[in-house]
């Protein structure tokens, strides 16, 4: 019988899945989402935070991203590429981790219009009936969730608020994580990104 060849058709112009009946896999998804991350005209301009991002050449092929992600504690995970370090623009299998969503969007945090990281300004009360009316609010993101943490008359006190608010979260996420990695860059970070 003969063996039938397998795909060879370029992903985003890059890419190559030569595996075959491998499509349907979650291994699969991922690797295309990855992929369509780094070279999709479509999902640059959609998603600018992607430019310059790109993928190992040992990911160039499927079968190969497969084999290292059957090797990870993925499922119910998301990939990061980085979080274990610091800038990272590049995913492959030194620099890429499976995260939950918690983690994986961790250092997202941003101010509003103009305001520094993890601060926005609250909009003026009518009639007088809000106190918080103008000042300042310190808010971060805590498991999925904005909460304000504070209220402040300066955007410099309300900013250092956050900051000592999401230290003290990313100490509490570090005691919860089973992989030792994940502790280890998260209590790294509190420094480097605070």
């Amino acid at each position: 019988m003969k063996k039938r060849k397998a795909k060879s058709r370029k992903i985003y112009g890059w890419g190559i899945n030569d595996t075959y009946n491998q499509a349907r896999t979650k291994q699969y998804h991922v690797w295309v989402d990855m992929v369509r991350r780094c070279y999709s005209k479509e999902c640059l301009k959609e998603h600018p935070t992607y430019k310059g991002c790109s993928v190992h050449p040992d990911w160039k092929y499927f079968s190969n991203f497969k084999q290292w992600m059957d090797e990870q504690d993925w499922e119910g995970k998301y990939l990061d590429k980085d979080l274990l370090v610091y800038g990272n623009k590049v995913y492959g299998p030194d620099t890429c981790i499976f995260v939950p969503r918690l983690l994986n969007n961790l250092f997202t945090d941003k101010g509003s219009g103009p305001y520094n990281k993890g601060v926005y300004k609250h909009g003026k009360g009518s009639g007088g009936y809000n106190k918080k009316g103008g000042m300042f609010v310190a808010q971060i993101s805590m498991y999925g969730k904005q909460k304000c943490v504070s209220y402040h008359t300066n955007e410099k006190d309300a900013e250092e608020s956050y900051k000592k608010h999401k230290r003290e979260y990313l100490k509490e996420l570090a005691n919860k994580q089973e992989d030792d990695r994940l502790v280890k860059v998260l209590l790294e970070r509190i420094d480097l990104y605070l």
